[in-house]
Order: C-alpha cells, then sequence, then structure tokens
C-alpha cells in the first residue's frame, strides 16, 4: 500500500486536517524509530559472522544464512511412487506428477493444497497416461495449467507431452497426448519458454544423440512442435534444461562422447520454434551425474551434480555473455558425500535452495541454502533433514520467498510418495524477516 492509500484508509473525518496530518507523521516517526533500533544489531551480528567466517566458516555462514524447519509429512500416494517432478502452482498449491506403481505405473498428477504455512491436503488423482511412464518432467504454463513431458513406454518409449488444466483449486482435466519424439527417449527435461511455448530437452536412444525441441500451445491444451535440433551426437540420460529468457535457453548434461564431462550449451530461439546452439563449454572434467540446471537472472545460471571423481555434491555457476558464449566461476562442495537426487530451486537472485539425499547409508534426504555472492561464488549454510529414511526421487520446488515444498518416495514408509513443506527462518531470531528479504 503507498502512502496516499495508506492516508484515505485511515483517516478519520471526525477530526481536523491538522490532527490527522500530526497523527499520521508521529504514525510515520514511530514506525521508523522500530526500523531503526534493529539496525545496530543486524550491523553487530554481520560483523561477528564476518570476524568468525576466518575462523569458523560453517559458524559464519550460518549467522548469515539462516536456519530450515519442516512441518509433518503428507502422503499423496498410498503406494510405490517413482519418477516424481513437481512445480508450484502458488503460494498454496503445487502440483506432483507421477508413476503409480500402486496403478500399473499410469502416469498421474495431483493437486497439492498447503494450509497454515506448513500443512498439505490433496485432491484426487488424475491419470494422464494408462500405461508406463518413465523419466516425468512438469512444468507450470500459468496459473491454471501445466505440461508434462514423459517417455511413454506404452507407446515404443516415445517422447510425449500433455497439458493439464486446473479448476476449482485442486481437479484435473487434461488435453489429447502428444508425441515429440518418435524414438525410445531417455532423458527429459522441460521448461517454459512463455506463455503459449515451451522447450523440451531429451536423449534420443535410437538415434543415439541428444536433442531439444519448441512445443507451442494453442487453444489452452494443444501441442504443435517445430522440428528437433541435436545438441550433442551422443546419448545421455543426465540432461536438464533452463530457459533463459524469451529466445534463449541453457542445457546442462553429461556429454558421453568426451568421457561424460559435465558440458552446457546455450540455445537460441528464431521464428517461435527454430533453434541454433552456440559451443559446447565443460563444467566439470569428469563424468557428471544427477545434472539440474536453475537460471539464476539473464546472464547467470546454476548447476548442481554428482561430481563422479568423489561423489560429492557439487555446484556451480556459469555467466553468459554475448548471447550463447560461457565461462564459469569455480566448483562448491555442498555434500563431502555420495549424493543424489539433487534439485536446485531458487530462493532469490542472490540465494538458492538445493534438495538431495545421500547416496551412501544412511540414504537420508535433505536440503541446504546457498547463498551467491560477487557473480560466481557460493557459500553454504547447514544440511537440514527433512526425512530420516531412505529417500528416492527427491524434488524440491519454492513456495514463496521463505516456503518450499520437498516431494520424495519415503523408503521408511512402503516407498510412499510424500511431500514435506519446509520454512526458512531468517538468519536469526532476533532479525526481522523484512530486513533478510
Amino acid at each position: 500500500m503507498n502512502i496516499l492509500d495508506k492516508i484515505k484508509k485511515n483517516w478519520n473525518h471526525k477530526e481536523s486536517v491538522e490532527k490527522n496530518v500530526i497523527r499520521f507523521s508521529n504514525e510515520q516517526e514511530q514506525r521508523q524509530r522500530r526500523i531503526k533500533k534493529w539496525y545496530p544489531l543486524f550491523i553487530g551480528l554481520f560483523i561477528i559472522a564476518c570476524l568468525v567466517f576466518p575462523i569458523n566458516p560453517l559458524v559464519g555462514i550460518c549467522l548469515m544464512i539462516g536456519a530450515i524447519t519442516f512441518g509433518s509429512e503428507y502422503v499423496f500416494n498410498a503406494a510405490t511412487t517413482f519418477n516424481l517432478s513437481i512445480a508450484t502452482i502458488d503460494s498454496t498449491h503445487f502440483v506432483v506428477a507421477y508413476s503409480d506403481a500402486g496403478n500399473s505405473g499410469y502416469g498421474t498428477a495431483i493437486i497439492g493444497t498447503i494450509t497454515n504455512g506448513n500443512e498439505i491436503s490433496y485432491g484426487s488423482e488424475y491419470v494422464f497416461n494408462s500405461g508406463d511412464v518413465y523419466k516425468i518432467c512438469v512444468s507450470l504454463v500459468d496459473s491454471t495449467h501445466f505440461v508434462v513431458a514423459y517417455c511413454d513406454a506404452g507407446n515404443s518409449g516415445y517422447g510425449t507431452a500433455i497439458i493439464g488444466t486446473i479448476t476449482n483449486g485442486n481437479e484435473i482435466s487434461y488435453g489429447s497426448e502428444y508425441v515429440f519424439s518418435t524414438a525410445y527417449t531417455g532423458g527429459i527435461s522441460v521448461s517454459i519458454v512463455d506463455s503459449t511455448h515451451f522447450v523440451i530437452a531429451c536423449s534420443d536412444n535410437t538415434n543415439d544423440n541428444q536433442r531439444a525441441i519448441i512445443g507451442t500451445i494453442a487453444n489452452g491444451d494443444e501441442i504443435s512442435y517445430g522440428s528437433e535440433y541435436v545438441f550433442n551426437s551422443k546419448r545421455s540420460i543426465n540432461l536438464s534444461v533452463a530457459t533463459i529468457d524469451s529466445t534463449h535457453f541453457v542445457v546442462a548434461y553429461s556429454d558421453a562422447g568426451n568421457s561424460g564431462y559435465g558440458t552446457a550449451i546455450i540455445g537460441t530461439i528464431t521464428n517461435g520454434n527454430e533453434i541454433s546452439y552456440g559451443s559446447e563449454y565443460v563444467f566439470n572434467s569428469a563424468y557428471a551425474a544427477g545434472i539440474n540446471i536453475l537460471t539464476i537472472d539473464s546472464t547467470h545460471f546454476i548447476v548442481v551434480y554428482q561430481e563422479a571423481s568423489s561423489n560429492y555434491g557439487t555446484a556451480i555457476i556459469g555467466t553468459i555473455t554475448n548471447g550463447d558464449e560461457i565461462s564459469y566461476g569455480s566448483e562448491y562442495v555442498f555434500n563431502s558425500a555420495s549424493t543424489g537426487n539433487i534439485i536446485v530451486s531458487k530462493i532469490n537472485n542472490t540465494k538458492i535452495i538445493i534438495s538431495f539425499r545421500e547416496a551412501a547409508s544412511p540414504y537420508y534426504g535433505k536440503v541446504i541454502i546457498g547463498d551467491i555472492s560477487n557473480g560466481n561464488e557460493i557459500s553454504f549454510g547447514d544440511e537440514y533433514t527433512f526425512n530420516e529414511n531412505v529417500s528416492y526421487d527427491v524434488y524440491n520446488s519454492m513456495i514463496d520467498s521463505t516456503h518450499f515444498v520437498v516431494a520424495y518416495r519415503d523408503g521408511g514408509n512402503s516407498n510412499y510418495g510424500t511431500a514435506i513443506i519446509g520454512t526458512i527462518e531468517a538468519p536469526s531470531a532476533f532479525i526481522p524477516r523484512t530486513m533478510w528479504f
């Protein structure tokens, strides 16, 4: 609310103009005083963090980054659940797409509703493909539509996509299925370009390469495609795509033709559905697995992955110049142990959150916050466990600036599909949240 609107709302017509002005001025002055009284404490804590950092970096980071708490776990599919993918709809809703082993592996989606900050209720399950479905990836088109891309094992493994329409908060209807690749399709990743276009990156296991294609949405739930454009001449299931802007996207992948090295490339979209590529840029000179990519802003992206020489969870920031050229910062380890199911989401332009599972015993599901500085440097806070059981298919999505949802297969509860809400606390209980974000 701006100052003029606030004056109009709080104006007391029974009092004189002078009294109203004096009262408003006093309230403004008191508010400024309340805010200013926190400045010395905030500055003091920041100075302490800076002094502590050289001695104990972990403590120093924790003072500046903040903590995470979790609500209860909520089961959305009481059967073995595979190939999870999740997308936020709005501040109180999210959609999960998955393969339901309790229903012959059918491709299924469900809407979760968040209440009281960290409680979840679900609508009904809605099947989008009555057959075995793999490599599911869901992305939100707008507040009432989402796209799901997947490998349709019931149709020769063809790469397929479908639009879901959300009604009444938690009900779903689907359009027709549209095949984007008549080859057995391995890794699949989808990202929205604009309200009527999306990009799919996939591995073509029939023709042994990796390619991308642009989908165009019409009439709400109809899809047409441009041509497929190869960006790498060897297939790999380790790939992820993220939109940069309305005419550019970036793909990160394991280059099987170059010892599995972690590599990224920029795609440029022209004429609505045509693609050209820049050069390939290696970000990790070892086999990179579990790759996930996220756009930070129009010139930066972050890649998270399992670095094969150590199996550690690792992150790196890429900087884009001249439209399709890439340079990298250093690699930063966020988990010094074998790490799998890695997904990164953006809190804001300088903070990210990574969910993952320990890929060695005890296989717990965890999250960690990263702080970005100087364009391409990353520091991490503590790891927080959201599931003290074996966790698989871990996937997260930000709900708002202080809440996120994690969906996963809970190995400690019959492999049921489960979700939980995480809350990001301010860096200190003494620092108002408005001073952090």
